[in-house]
């Protein structure tokens, strides 16, 4: 009797143990863990840097870029804490004018501070975040937030109706793709390579694809901020097309037709999506972001 009890109990403490074991080990558990973040407006100087859980109003981390002269210039340092393993994540950078932020404008080109009025905020989503991962925030992936139907302007004041899921962020990338007639596995959400002064046209296809829409004639003097700003304006906050202003993205998809050293084909702008479209398209894009290697061309 006392041998049964004694072995039960034994049982009973090994269990908890191996509880505790699998807790500590990760898994779907929270976390702390060491990110960057690189904005590409072009290079980005003295931003504030957030990242968001899934909610969209639990803050993991935050930071601040470094200034052009500083050790860490255009990027920020930041550890997510109580990070979920496997969860998205949202991040947030903020030019704010008051802050001394700026930017390397490739219209100019040269480096310039925001305008006292300008204050510009970009988002990017990913469907989950790893150790060392470098997150880029850019005016594509402000596109696929918004599509997403993420706000900048309530992000982290006010919390989601419903958590971000990967496939909302599958779908953000996806209706990016097809409303600039980008191919359908172009991950948008890899890290690029900013143009900086040095280095104006930076290596990568996407790299490349973002100084092309920052200084591609639109028939219409536009700095990248106001370029950038319009992309989002053209979507409405549920992360449908606004069908007034859909001309925001056929006149970029038409000038970057023209482009002869884009390094990616471009076909014809949906502005119009039916579900088998998107569906499809959701499903080379999950692909795409899914199985990244690591390079930097928005393919595999």
């Amino acid at each position: 009797m006392f041998k049964s009890k004694t072995s039960r109990r034994f049982l009973l403490l090994a269990a908890v143990l191996t509880s505790l074991t699998l807790v500590a080990c990760g898994g779907n558990t929270y976390k702390n863990q060491a990110n960057t973040v690189t904005p590409a407006l072009g290079a980005t100087y003295n931003a504030d840097v957030y990242v968001y859980a899934a909610d969209g109003i639990t803050l993991l981390g935050q930071g601040k870029t470094g200034g052009l002269n500083d050790a860490n210039p255009g990027k920020a340092n930041l550890t997510l804490s109580g990070y979920t393993a496997g969860t998205p994540v949202i991040v947030k950078v903020v030019l704010d004018p008051a802050n001394n932020a700026s930017y390397y404008d490739e219209t100019k080109p040269s480096e310039v501070s925001v305008k006292p009025t300008s204050k510009f905020t970009m988002l990017s989503i990913l469907p989950s975040a790893t150790s060392g991962q470098d997150f880029s925030a850019n005016p594509l992936t402000n596109m696929a937030a918004k599509f997403a139907g993420i706000s900048a302007d309530k992000l982290g004041a006010t919390k989601l109706s419903t958590p971000l899921v990967a496939d909302k962020v599958f779908e953000g990338v996806a209706k990016t793709n097809l409303v600039l007639g980008l191919p359908t596995s172009t991950n948008i959400l890899a890290p690029v390579t900013p143009a900086t002064k040095t280095k104006p046209t930076p290596d990568g296809t996407l790299s490349n694809l973002l100084v092309v829409m920052a200084t591609a004639s639109l028939g219409q003097t536009l700095d990248p901020i106001e370029r950038a700003a319009n992309l989002t304006n053209a979507i409405k906050s549920d992360g449908t097309i606004d069908t007034n202003k859909s001309s925001t993205f056929t006149e970029l998809n038409a000038a970057l037709m023209k482009v002869s050293n884009l390094g990616i084909s471009v076909a014809a702008p949906k502005t119009t999506i039916d579900d088998a479209t998107l569906n499809a398209a959701k499903e080379e894009a999950s692909k795409a972001v899914s199985k990244f290697t690591g390079s930097n061309t928005g393919g595999n």
